[in-house]
């Protein structure tokens, strides 16, 4: 397993200019067992690197875990992965999707469709969005299972 490290633009007049993008890594699997050649683009965390390696090695066993085996995820899934831009931010991020929300304040901050909107001139939390509002409800459901299991709550 190849796997890089975030991207990173040093020279940014702002902060996560690119909030997308500088969470983008590539990830290089080689398995000598198997010949074919598979290229994911879709959306995928680090988190599932250990999924995957589990998978590989046949274990089956019951473990908590953020990630899933990269062997198990269709090529049209539009998953959401969550990452961490600071102390409070987190973001969700889909196929098509970013929501900016801040754990601290408990609000969304900002919503864009990054693939038709680059440089996020169209916040779409200004308007009602279904969208929008699914990526807050997994990210608030995703912090607080991750804050329950951190602190052992409800763990057996």
């Amino acid at each position: 397993i190849f796997c890089s490290d975030h991207w990173a633009n040093p020279g940014a007049a702002i902060p996560h200019d690119d909030i997308v993008n500088s969470f983008r890594i590539p990830i290089f699997i080689y398995d000598p067992a198997d010949n074919k050649k598979n290229v994911m683009t879709h959306t995928v965390s680090q988190l599932d690197i250990m999924n995957t390696v589990l998978a590989y090695a046949g274990i089956k066993d019951s473990i908590t875990s953020y990630g899933y085996s990269l062997l198990d995820i269709p090529a049209d899934n539009n998953r959401i992965v969550f990452t961490k831009i600071s102390n409070a931010v987190y973001e969700a991020i889909n196929e098509a999707y970013v929501l900016g929300f801040n754990a601290d304040e408990g609000k969304a901050l900002y919503c864009y469709q990054y693939t038709t909107d680059p440089g996020r001139k169209n916040d779409l939390l200004s308007a009602k969005n279904s969208t929008a509002d699914s990526l807050q409800k997994n990210i608030k459901a995703f912090l607080q299972a991750a804050t329950r299991h951190y602190r052992n709550e409800g763990i057996k």
